[in-house]
């Protein structure tokens, strides 16, 4: 019993012993570069591992790494390296090619290995990738018409897009002559032809396009592509880069074309107008009118437009449709007015809406003034001080469905919410609140307003106030300043 004991402890030594060989030979193998055998715990399996360098041997990260079965020509699997350039991956057994792209601003690689790699069950293979083993694009001083990468224009209009540019192709990898060509989104627009640079570091130079932007408003995104192709005529290159670029819109492919985003083409719509006149009970000569215009389109931004007193308007807007809000403001009444139905502004003529402050939201302050304090009188820091204001509301047939608020704030910064008007309540009330702010903490005069809002929730009201004050702070109450002492 005591041999047995002996024998079967002198066989565990010996395992442990052969083990710990086994793993200084396995990692002394892979720091060399040669293939490493062990056994895959998922079972039969192999690995393929390495790491990724530029021309200089600096490592890259963040690089797509696409492994292909040489036999049936498909893609076994896609990963991306680590911030140290490294990559690991199991596979079937079989025979390999490894590609990676890396295609980050004005910059492209297409590695592509010369050699295959095989893989035998429970091998695993560790090999440098380096970008010289493939082609690149770097580009530089791209330019739109000489000045930055960034254009608004009309629809149609021509424009130069000049870069220099450093490119390579090994020698191992041409099918053809090498190309950069030119596209917004998925258009082709251009296309030069560089010739055969070489293996990296390859050659550079300077390339110019006279392209048009496109029709459709909106922004738009130039890419530069590069790319090899034998035939050069001008059918088989239609063919070639039309399939590249379809490529590129086809959110299924696995493998995409190295497309450099450069710059950006904002086109503009064409310009219209919008006229008509400012009447109503609710609106004097001499106030102050906001009109603000609110695309029907969500994606795009209000814009809004100061009249002044006069009793007629016209302001310029990009075709297209929009609703219309309109605030007039005098001493301490204020209306706001709002259009049930957008309005069509067309690049032929100008829309005609006539602006009549008859029905609408109108209120006036009998009275708002600070409470128990003397006019004038400094104030200490971060003190609660409160307002009392008498008010006339009337509500518009367009907005009984809204609550009303009324926001007291310092400058663009809201401090407080008076509900004024609950939905369905009478179309006229008169009433008296009572409405609260802090002091600032820094001694000095602050100028104190008042707007009128409407909205779901004081939270509303509160954004309300804050986006109206950069927009069209003359729609907004002054009350006035308040001085903060030492």
């Amino acid at each position: 019993m005591g041999s047995n004991r002996k024998i079967i402890a002198w066989q565990l030594q010996l395992m442990i012993l052969l083990l710990v060989c086994l793993a200084g030979i396995s990692g002394w193998s892979k720091a060399c570069g040669q293939v490493v055998s062990h056994t895959d715990p998922r079972g039969g399996l192999a690995c393929v591992e390495g790491r990724l360098v530029d021309g200089d041997g600096n490592v890259l990260s963040n690089v797509t790494i696409t492994l292909m079965d040489v036999t049936t020509g498909g893609i076994v699997d896609t990963l991306i390296s680590d911030k140290e350039g490294y990559f690991r991956t199991p596979v079937p057994p079989g025979l390999y090619t490894i590609g990676g792209t890396l295609c980050n601003t004005w910059s492209s690689i297409d590695i592509d290995l010369p050699q295959r790699i095989g893989v035998s069950a429970g091998d695993s293979v560790f090999t440098l990738v380096n970008m010289i083993h493939g082609r690149g694009l770097v580009l530089d001083e791209v330019r739109i018409d000489n000045g930055p990468p960034r254009l608004s224009c009309t629809p149609g209009t021509s424009f130069t897009l000049s870069f220099a540019y450093h490119i390579w192709a090994p020698f191992a990898l041409l099918t053809g002559d090498e190309h950069i060509s030119v596209g917004i989104d998925g258009a082709l627009l251009g296309v030069e032809e560089i010739g055969t640079p070489g293996p990296f570091p390859g050659v550079t130079g300077q390339a110019t396009f006279q392209l048009t932007a496109p029709d459709e408003p909106g922004l738009h995104t130039l890419y530069i592509l590069q790319s090899s192709i034998t035939q050069t005529t001008p059918r088989a290159m239609a063919d070639y880069y039309l399939e590249k670029w379809t490529r590129f819109l086809n959110p299924e492919w696995l493998i995409k074309p190295l497309f450099i985003p450069v710059g950006t083409i904002e086109v503009l719509a064409p310009a219209g107008a919008i006229e008509g006149s400012i009447e109503g009970d609710f609106w004097s000569p001499g106030s102050t009118v906001v009109v603000t215009c609110v695309p029907s389109d969500s994606g795009s931004a209000a814009r809004s437009f100061l009249i002044g007193d006069n009793a007629r308007y016209q302001i310029s807007l990009e075709t297209g449709d929009y609703f219309i809000r309109a605030e007039s403001a005098h001493s301490l009444h204020t209306s706001i007015l709002e259009i049930p139905r957008s309005v069509h502004v067309g690049p032929d003529h100008p829309a005609h809406l006539d602006l009549d402050f008859t029905d609408c939201t109108f209120l006036e302050f009998r009275d708002f003034s600070l409470t128990d304090s003397p006019g004038g009188a400094a104030l200490p820091p971060e003190t609660l001080v409160e307002y009392t204001c008498a008010y006339d509301l009337t509500v518009s047939s367009q907005q009984q469905t809204e609550k009303h608020y009324v926001v007291l704030g310092i400058n663009e910064t809201p401090h407080d919410v008076l509900t004024i008007c609950q939905p369905g309540e009478a179309r006229k009330l008169s009433d008296a609140g009572t409405i609260r702010l802090f002091t600032p903490p820094e001694a000095g005069v602050y100028q104190v307003y008042a707007k009128l809002v409407s909205g779901s929730s004081t939270r509303d009201a509160l954004e309300a106030y804050r986006t109206g004050f950069r927009e069209a702070p003359s729609c907004y109450f002054s009350l006035g300043s308040i001085t903060v002492r030492q």
